[in-house]
């Protein structure tokens, strides 16, 4: 369910770098329980949006390790293309 809430965040911003913390904020955002502060953002956040975009970029993409569609912005969070 997450990454699906992932992907159409990403698809309502195309084109636009999303940082971590804009998606985490709106994937999370029914359930603040699991947002809880920035430090589990920054500390807990990154590695499931990460995990969520592997299995995006499985479903979605050609060839993962050559994305065409959800590109990463080191450090920053994804950018998708359509």
């Amino acid at each position: 369910k997450q990454e699906w809430q992932i992907l159409e965040f990403l698809y309502e911003h195309v084109g636009q770098l999303c940082e971590f913390e804009e998606i985490l904020q709106d994937v999370y955002e029914d359930n603040p329980d699991d947002v809880g502060n920035g430090a589990w953002i920054r500390e807990s956040g990154r590695p499931k949006v990460n995990a969520a975009i592997r299995r995006l970029r499985r479903k979605l993409e050609p060839n993962p390790k050559h994305p065409r569609y959800i590109f990463t912005e080191r450090e920053h969070g994804y950018r998708l293309e359509v």
